[in-house]
């Protein structure tokens, strides 16, 4: 009974979310403050317009807080050099 107990705590613990959030990160600092705003919206215009039915299927302000998305976006993105990584908050 104690096994079992353990492991149910040990199993909630590991499934709690930690708080946080996902952004899009930059290795350059300067590149990241000057362009972020400026890639974010070039690739969501590129993600629209990879779309085979030019439909927009995902919130726009969403991607500035590391909403997921579509490939489309998240390559253009990688390929400008950002890489999305989660931030974690202190409670």
């Amino acid at each position: 009974m104690k096994k079992a107990l353990a492991i149910t705590i040990l199993l909630l613990t590991a499934c709690t979310p930690r708080p946080g959030l996902w952004t899009w990160h930059h290795p350059d600092a300067a590149h990241a403050e000057k362009y972020r705003a400026r890639d974010i919206e070039e690739c969501e215009e590129y993600a629209l317009d990879a779309e085979m039915d030019g439909r927009r299927h995902l919130l726009r302000p969403a991607r500035d807080y590391g909403g997921w998305g579509d490939f489309s976006f998240e390559f253009c993105m990688q390929e400008r050099g950002w890489k999305l990584e989660f931030e974690e908050r202190k409670p």
